[in-house]
């Protein structure tokens, strides 16, 4: 097992923003609506407030990458824009479930529900909220659970549609001067990848099949594909955290949220990363209504990319739940 110190531990859960793109400023929040600004050292520092109307799920609050301002979803299901006095700058009426600002900030996605079968794919303005353009698609999947992420040094988005059992679809959206999307792996189940910092290749995980996959960007093109695995060992069941490392190796987690570095050329575990005090115990350790389980489990059940942070959390049922930063340049030091 290699033994990884932190740059930071912070008492307390710290909601963040994955985020594929390097940005000016990371910012964080709580869920007293006070935003919190990533300092050197990880140091957080309180930056503001939002909104107490926004809704604080996943993919419903964004921050612009340069600037002190807030794209959130209402609790009317309304877009908007505001500073962090939490003084609206625009606001837009909708059906909206999840929005993110692009790379430099001048644009805001959006995904509106419109029904269990239709979707509507939006692009507007951040500065002034002008809809640029927007396209109505058919949810294939039926009533499924869409998700955002960027994209490394574009303005292109993946979109996540997740259906539980009735499966995945990935598209990649673009904006000219029209959305155009594209469906990159029909007829697999492919979720949402982790992207090497330079943005031509991804790690992916078959939700289906539960193996690995490693892909070429942006022709998309496969580069290699775990066998089918045996999974009478619980250890081997794969989670749904991936980094992609700027040195070419990953890390993966299993279902009991252990971490691993992974190598996505052969498409193998090399060795289990685990935070020093934050080592893997029994499961009962943990979960107190599960007495009599031994498995070991990772009390960090979140590991994301946050631009040249690395960012992880416990539980937020945890005793004590932390927020634990590292540097990515301190992590691969440590790696290797």
């Amino acid at each position: 097992m290699i033994l990884i110190e932190p740059t930071k531990i912070c008492k307390g859960i710290y909601k963040y923003i994955s985020r594929n793109n390097f940005a000016d400023f990371t910012f964080l929040y709580d869920k007293n609506y006070s935003i919190y600004s990533l300092e050197p050292g990880c140091e957080l520092k309180n930056a503001g407030r939002l909104s107490s109307e926004a809704q604080l799920k996943h993919n419903t609050v964004s921050f612009h990458p340069s600037d002190k301002k807030a794209a959130v979803i209402l609790q009317d299901s309304s877009l908007a824009v505001y500073d962090f006095n939490a003084d609206v700058l625009w606001q837009k009426s909708g059906l909206f479930v999840c929005q993110a600002y692009t790379k430099n900030g001048n644009y805001i996605w959006t995904v509106e529900k419109l029904s269990r079968n239709y979707l509507r794919i939006s692009i507007f303005d951040a500065n002034n909220g002008s809809l640029l353009n927007s396209l109505e698609i058919k949810d294939t999947l039926y009533d499924s659970d869409p998700h955002i992420s960027d994209i490394p040094d574009s303005d292109n988005i993946i979109l996540e549609l997740a259906a539980g059992q009735d499966g995945i679809c990935l598209f990649e959206c673009r904006y000219t001067d029209k959305i155009e999307l594209t469906e990159l792996f029909p007829h697999n189940s492919y979720i949402t990848p982790a992207w090497l910092p330079d943005g031509t290749k991804i790690i992916t995980l078959e939700n289906d099949a539960q193996v690995y996959a490693h892909f070429s960007c942006p022709q998309y093109e496969l580069l290699g594909e775990q066998e089918d695995m045996d999974f009478d060992d619980e250890d081997l069941m794969p989670g749904y955290n991936m980094i992609y490392l700027k040195n070419g190796l990953a890390i993966v987690q299993n279902m009991n949220y252990r971490h691993f570095l992974f190598d996505p050329v052969k498409l193998k575990r090399i060795d289990e990363i685990a935070f020093q005090g934050y080592e893997p115990v029994p499961a009962n350790q943990i979960y107190k209504n599960l007495k009599d389980e031994h498995t070991l489990c990772s009390r960090i059940v979140y590991f994301d990319r946050t631009g040249n942070i690395l960012t992880a959390q416990t539980s937020d049922k945890d005793n004590e739940p932390v927020t634990i930063f590292i540097d990515e340049d301190m992590l691969i030091n440590q790696i290797v």
